[in-house]
């Protein structure tokens, strides 16, 4: 059974060569490895013979949902070339060349169509990597992982959640800024005295949903991040719809610190704290960012490493008012075919960190 279907992975067992042929072994990834414990590895060949324990419990973006509690101890294992490895994340990203898993060419005919309702009367396309193609570029990042050879993220060719809220987030904020324009005051952004087309940048972009949103509206966007792959699905999307001369993309890594942050007026991304050092490095970015007075928007489901984002973006910024519980969206997702007989829905509680707080607060939902 594909492992998208199951309800609860808490008792999953499963052998490491069997983890690795299963249809949604990238979806596995994505929500288990950033986030597995730091606990001892497993010793000896053993490992790639018996069977694994996950006490997590991992999401496909439109897989049914599954209780996220964290066990205490375990490890994810996967195996690549007959050897087996332990995915963890000890807070230290791995050197080596980024771009491994970018082909010479996007292979058009190898994308899937996914339609996006962001507010009333604003519907996007986003394109994803298929399944076949997901699968394959985790098969690349384990064998780079087993090498260590590249630093490599096969997961921004999906759309997830925390991109649904952002777009509608940032939807918001675009609409207000055009019409009115925006003002800091007491705190809080409020209705100026005189719209103006808004500079918008996304970091870690991906499929790029948030990008496009604001693209529409009539934003001027820069979308960003450290692999071409997502960007060029973002570029063909864009062409698509006709926003190609709204929306710019470019190679830019949060966690580079000798790169500074390209100006805007609105910074926004979504899930980048899943990771404690990408966490600590969105928070000196969102520190940069409003230090010079852009505004800013972070969606979030809850990743565990949000506290190091929180702590750290505190002690850069006392006094802000980082608080993610006083404005939340419900993404759904809907999806048919495949193995599963009937269409799935899935909804996912999604916050968002809005400094300061403004037109994006009284939007989403």
């Amino acid at each position: 059974s594909s492992c998208r279907r199951l309800e609860d992975f808490g008792a999953l067992q499963i052998s490491a060569q069997q983890f690795l042929r299963m249809p949604s072994a990238m979806a596995f990834c994505r929500f288990v490895a950033p986030m597995t414990c730091r606990v001892p590895a497993p010793q000896g060949p053993a490992l790639a013979a018996g069977p694994l324990r996950l006490g997590y419990a991992p999401l496909h973006p439109r897989a049914s949902h599954a209780r996220r509690q964290p066990s205490t101890a375990w490890a994810l294992a996967v195996v690549a070339a007959g050897a087996a490895t332990v995915v963890a994340s000890d807070g230290k990203r791995q050197a080596g060349k980024r771009d491994a898993l970018v082909p010479s060419k996007l292979d058009l005919a190898d994308l899937v169509e996914v339609r996006a309702k962001v507010l009333p009367g604003l519907t996007l396309l986003v394109l994803e990597a298929s399944l076949a193609w997901q699968e394959r570029l985790v098969e690349q990042a384990c064998e780079a992982l087993e090498t260590g050879g590249a630093d490599v993220d096969p997961y921004g060719v999906v759309l997830w959640p925390a991109a649904q809220v952002l777009a509608q987030a940032a939807a918001a904020y675009v609409a207000v800024a055009l019409q009115t324009g925006l003002e800091e005051r007491d705190g809080r952004l409020v209705p100026g005295s005189g719209g103006g087309v808004p500079k918008v940048l996304e970091l870690g972009a991906g499929c790029g949903l948030a990008s496009l949103a604001a693209a529409r509206l009539g934003a001027e966007v820069l979308a960003t991040d450290f692999r071409r792959l997502p960007l060029e699905l973002l570029e063909e999307a864009a062409r698509r719809q006709g926003l190609e001369s709204r929306v710019c993309t470019a190679l830019f890594d949060v966690c580079d610190e000798s790169a500074a942050l390209p100006e805007a007026d609105l910074v926004i991304a979504s899930d980048l704290v899943y990771e404690k050092v990408t966490a600590l490095a969105m928070a000196k970015r969102i520190a940069e960012a409003r230090r010079r007075g852009s505004a800013v928007l972070i969606a979030d489901i809850g990743r565990p490493n949000r506290r190091f984002f929180l702590e750290e973006l505190g002690r850069l910024l006392p006094g802000a008012e980082a608080d993610f519980s006083k404005c939340s969206g419900l993404a759904v997702q809907r999806s048919a075919g495949g193995a599963a007989p009937k269409s799935e829905t899935t909804k996912v509680r999604v916050e968002v960190l809005e400094l300061p707080p403004g037109p994006a607060t009284a939007t989403v939902k």
